[in-house]
């Protein structure tokens, strides 16, 4: 018997694994694995940013006007690309390198994550998630500041924190309340 591969509906949507396409394409497999739905293939021998493929993102009347682009590049022999995100007309915004580095801002992320500019966080862990990590923390509540603590964000946990709060810029240590330019809640040693 014959089976149905592929479809192109009324509406100009094309299925293939599936006779009802909800979008312009749409690809279905029913398989329990991890299965390749879309492969883009450049078949170059040339290393470099220029050299890969991508899938660009459109929303004008012109087809050329690359709004947004997801590129694959070839940075060595066999399986090696960099993932390169674009937006804003086609300039670059972030690179997932073959090292598993992140640049944000960056084509050449030395670390794990590199940002070129001004990122903002709320809360950066430095360490694993296990017991005695250090966080550091940022607090909008009542007691502005930003503290370096190893769980929450309370004077019985607090290592170090720096009050911005009325723009007094006090140190607290032990202490997420610090009323002078340094109180250490707890004993001092000078050697």
């Amino acid at each position: 018997a014959n089976t149905e591969n592929m479809r192109l509906d009324i509406d100009g949507n094309l299925g293939i694994g599936t006779t009802s396409p909800s979008s312009k394409l749409q690809v279905s497999t029913t398989t329990n694995v991890i299965t390749p739905l879309l492969t883009l293939h450049n078949n170059t021998a040339t290393n470099g940013s220029a050299a890969g493929a991508s899938i660009d993102f459109v929303a004008s009347s012109d087809a050329t006007a690359i709004g947004a682009r997801i590129i694959s590049t070839r940075v060595a022999n066999g399986a090696h690309m960099d993932l390169r995100f674009h937006t804003q007309r086609d300039q670059f915004a972030m690179i997932i390198d073959t090292s598993r580095n992140v640049g944000i801002g960056t084509t050449s992320p030395t670390n794990r994550l590199d940002v070129s500019g001004v990122a903002s966080v709320t809360s950066l862990r430095v360490g694993s998630n296990a017991s005695g990590e250090g966080i550091i923390r940022y607090n909008p509540g009542g007691g502005n500041g930003i503290g370096i603590t190893t769980g929450a964000l309370s004077s019985s946990g607090i290592g170090l924190f720096v009050s911005h709060q009325n723009n007094n810029r006090n140190v607290g240590i032990g202490t997420t309340t610090p009323s002078s330019k340094l109180q250490v809640d707890g004993g001092v040693q000078m050697a």
